[in-house]
């Protein structure tokens, strides 16, 4: 007892702020370690229940509050198919326009994600009278945030690739219903209009340059055709010229005068005149003999007659010829048959009107798509899903409330 007594008593533990090891004591540190089991988590949830299940409670009453206020929204949706080989046969012009079943599907679901087709709508169908409010702000808004991103396409699956689903979501089932229906529809009839409205096009193109073609041959055959008759009349009046019968005329002068110089006055003083030179042995030639052979007598009647000449057109060589083809050239009306390739032409007009016709007879069975479904009304809301909703409130409640649990027993710790 006396050495109890002389002993000092033991130091107060060191419990400042700074020291926070004194707070945690050995079985404090075993709880948190066992905490960290199977066994101490059922522990903590078992002894926190009450935060376990107020948590999720409260989710499901603010799920449920939503959904209470929040509009539901319905949603329509059409299911397309490619067209049969027949809906596009009328497009197919042998030589002139090629269209397949896949090119005009195509051409047809990408009209479907037009942003100007479905503004196209938008505003013919007056919507903005039907989705706008005093809140909604400007037109445009209420079409990309209420239509226009609410409208969507999608592709089928691996197994049905060929598919195209088109939805639409709005607060009317009714609504939703005919506007879909309606887009469809308008983007068969804007498909149709593009396509043949661009083959009508391409088909009249070409037309009209064949016509311009023919047109241009035409006028440059009539221009040829009026220079061939220019050459004429001037080679003929190049025949025509008078000096030909002065030239004539002094050539037989010089020829009258040259025989009377040897005395020729016919052909027997030139027969005479030879038969002496090949006598006293002059060489006989075949070179054609001189003009004045012919005697003074012939010739002399020769320039009479050729100075009383009132019409050289029978002597002159080629000139009824040349008459002829002038004659003909200034009656000639028509110069088609003369010109090349113009009768290719017009059979290459005649094959694009007939498939101009073609197009305009059968635009009736040409389809850009088939609906296998139409868009029906909607019996059940889209969104919100109440279910899926609920659920997930509740999920999300049980997490927080172990999260919750976790929290509240580490701070009592």
């Amino acid at each position: 007892m006396d050495e109890q007594k002389g002993q000092k008593p033991p130091a107060p533990e060191n419990r400042t702020p700074g020291n926070p090891q004194a707070y945690l004591a050995p079985t404090a540190r075993f709880d948190d370690q066992d905490d960290l089991t199977l066994a101490g988590v059922w522990r903590v949830l078992r002894r926190r229940w009450k935060v376990v299940l107020t948590v999720p409670i409260f989710t499901m009453i603010a799920a449920a509050g939503y959904l209470l206020v929040a509009t539901p929204r319905y949603e329509a949706e059409v299911v397309l198919l490619p067209p049969e080989p027949h809906h596009v046969e009328a497009l197919n012009i042998k030589g002139i326009n090629q269209v397949t079943s896949s090119q005009l599907y195509d051409i047809f679901v990408r009209n479907l994600r037009s942003h100007s087709l479905r503004r196209r709508f938008f505003d013919e169908n007056g919507l903005f009278s039907v989705l706008g409010d005093a809140n909604s702000g400007s037109e445009q808004r209420v079409f990309e945030e209420r239509f226009s991103e609410l409208l969507k396409v999608r592709e089928g699956t691996r197994d049905q690739k060929d598919f195209v689903y088109v939805t639409l979501l709005n607060e009317s089932p009714d609504l939703v219903t005919t506007w879909l229906n309606e887009f469809v529809q308008l983007t068969v009839t804007s498909t149709l209009e593009e396509i043949v409205g661009g083959a009508t096009r391409r088909i009249g193109n070409q037309r009209d340059n064949l016509r311009e073609h023919i047109r241009i041959a035409r006028e440059a055959a009539q221009q040829r055709r009026e220079d061939r008759i220019a050459t004429l009349a001037e080679r003929i009046a190049v025949l025509r010229d008078e000096q030909r019968r002065r030239d004539r005329l002094v050539v037989l002068d010089e020829q009258i005068a040259i025989a009377r110089e040897l005395n020729i006055m016919d052909r027997n003083d030139a027969l005479a005149r030879l038969m002496k030179e090949q006598s006293v042995g002059l060489s006989v030639t075949t070179a054609p003999e001189p003009a004045y052979l012919r005697g003074v007598n012939e010739l002399v009647a020769e320039r009479e007659a050729v100075e009383k000449r009132e019409d050289d057109d029978p002597f002159l060589s080629g000139l009824r010829e040349v008459v002829a083809e002038m004659e003909v050239l200034k009656v000639r009306t028509n110069d088609d048959p003369f010109i090349p390739g113009l009768r290719d032409k017009e059979e290459q007009i005649a094959q694009l009107e007939a498939g101009l016709a073609q197009l305009r007879e059968s635009t009736s069975g040409i389809l850009p798509a088939r609906i296998d479904r139409r868009a029906i009304v909607p019996e059940r809301p889209a969104s919100p899903r109440k279910m899926r909703i609920l659920a997930m409130s509740l999920v999300a409640g049980l997490l927080l409330g172990v999260f919750a649990a976790f929290q509240a027993n580490a701070l009592e710790s």
